[in-house]
């Protein structure tokens, strides 16, 4: 045999291994992701990538997806805390709103009380939309108060939760919003934005 043969099949050893790892990868994020575990998916897949090659990629898969149902807390401690239940307040002057910029619910308002805001097509959320708009989920997202700031989180969300800059946030990771902040649902034509009065 000659030295090309060796070669090809050495190529197509780390061809199959590496999609395999991806394969395997793929889905071990996903379920990570699923759980609200961002960066235990991200290693997940890099790992799962690595050991492709050597053919345990399925192994390392399942002891991943395994820790994601286990742990409660992601890699380097965070953990993702249960939305409150959400608290009716009377609005006081200059109380923080979420107005429904564009979408069905166009022009309502809604006061950010101390507990968490949910948004989605479910009729349990506080912005309840109607079943069937499209790029909603029926637990979509949630603003709620962290360290005296709102943050808005999304929810694990089949379509995605933007800024207005279109910057898609991960699953259950806070991001804290300002007066003017502007986020969309899916498709820029489920628009709210964050108001004071």
């Amino acid at each position: 045999m000659s030295f090309g043969y060796y070669l090809i099949g050495i190529l197509t050893w780390v061809a199959v291994g590496l999609g395999y790892g991806v394969l395997c990868g793929w889905a071990a994020r996903a379920i990570c992701q699923r759980r609200g575990m961002y960066q235990l998916g991200e290693r997940a897949f890099k790992v799962c990538l690595v050991c492709g090659l050597v053919g345990v990629s399925f192994i390392v898969a399942v002891v991943f997806c395994v820790t994601a149902y286990i742990r409660d807390t992601d890699v380097g401690g965070y953990r993702a805390p249960a939305p409150a239940p959400y608290a009716a307040v009377h609005a006081p002057a200059g109380a923080l709103r979420l107005v429904c910029v564009a979408g069905p619910l166009s022009g309502q308002s809604y006061i950010l009380g101390r507990g968490a805001l949910t948004i989605g097509t479910d009729p349990s959320n506080t912005v309840h939309l109607p079943q069937g708009t499209p790029g909603v989920s029926r637990r979509h997202c949630c603003i709620r108060w962290q360290n005296s700031a709102p943050q808005l989180v999304d929810l694990g969300s089949s379509y995605g939760t933007f800024l207005s800059n279109g910057r898609r946030l991960p699953p259950q990771y806070p991001t804290e919003l300002g007066v003017g902040s502007r986020f969309y649902l899916g498709t820029n034509s489920c628009l709210f934005q964050l108001t004071m009065g």
